[in-house]
């Protein structure tokens, strides 16, 4: 759980960073260098696909997970690209769930918290 909490912490900083690949220029301004790196999208799949992967049957894992992505959408802003990968990651973090939890009881608390989440993506980009 604490670690999930300091990825929170560092996705709600990358969220509002630029991010992806960099290009060097000369003095002139043309482009030489393509440095490539990861997008916002990337870190979010890569956290939310292992964790999901290795702690979808306990709950408190999965709601550990959406905390991160509401966190997320709570300081970001009307970022449109940033907000889809986070309703994609809510998106995802559902279907992990449905098929890892073992609970009925925690499916639906879940389904209902993931909707929640949805919801407050909506709000933000109208």
């Amino acid at each position: 759980m604490q670690a999930i909490d300091h990825l929170t912490t560092v996705c709600c900083d990358l969220v509002v960073r630029p991010l992806g690949a960099e290009v060097l220029t000369d003095p002139s301004g043309r482009g030489q260098v393509i440095v490539p790196g990861n997008t916002f999208d990337d870190y979010l799949s890569f956290i939310r696909s292992r964790l999901a992967r290795y702690g979808g049957s306990d709950i408190t894992v999965m709601m550990a997970l959406l905390r991160l992505v509401r966190s997320c959408v709570e300081v970001v802003g009307a970022n449109a690209d940033r907000l889809a990968s986070l309703d994609r990651a809510a998106t995802d973090l559902l279907d992990d769930a449905e098929r890892t939890l073992p609970g009925p009881a925690d499916l639906v608390a879940y389904r209902d918290a993931v909707e929640g989440v949805r919801s407050k993506i909506t709000r933000v980009t109208v």
